[in-house]
């Protein structure tokens, strides 16, 4: 298991997500959904509709 350093924020998109979204996708949830720069060095958790997958 990784710890993370205080500085580091973790955001979860808790509408389930189509996984199969390339990176573009991914990227675009997260500034429009989820109103976040992925450019911040924050992690970012997406999960699948029956929410036994996360990317």
């Amino acid at each position: 298991m990784e710890s993370l350093n205080s500085g580091v924020s973790a955001d979860a998109y808790t509408a389930p997500c189509d996984l199969r979204m390339n990176f573009n996708g991914l990227w675009a949830a997260a500034t429009e959904r989820l109103g976040e720069d992925p450019k911040s060095g924050a992690l970012f958790v997406f999960g699948n509709r029956r929410r036994n997958r996360v990317t």
